[in-house]
């Protein structure tokens, strides 16, 4: 129930306070969780979805 009304809170805390104090503008949080129970193969997706996301920031 505390998340569905707040959300993810270490998502808020980090972006709003952290990020935003050091000038870090239109922020995107990207999360993979639970990356311990997922198969290898898409550990790989991620980080090859990950690697073209930055590469088109270029």
């Amino acid at each position: 129930m505390y998340s569905l009304l707040i959300g993810n809170l270490i998502k808020k805390a980090m972006i709003k306070s952290v990020f935003k104090t050091m000038g870090y503008k239109n922020l995107k949080w990207i999360s993979y969780n639970m990356v311990k129970s997922v198969s290898q193969d898409k550990r790989i997706k991620w980080l090859t979805d990950i690697e073209i996301k930055f590469s088109k920031l270029n």
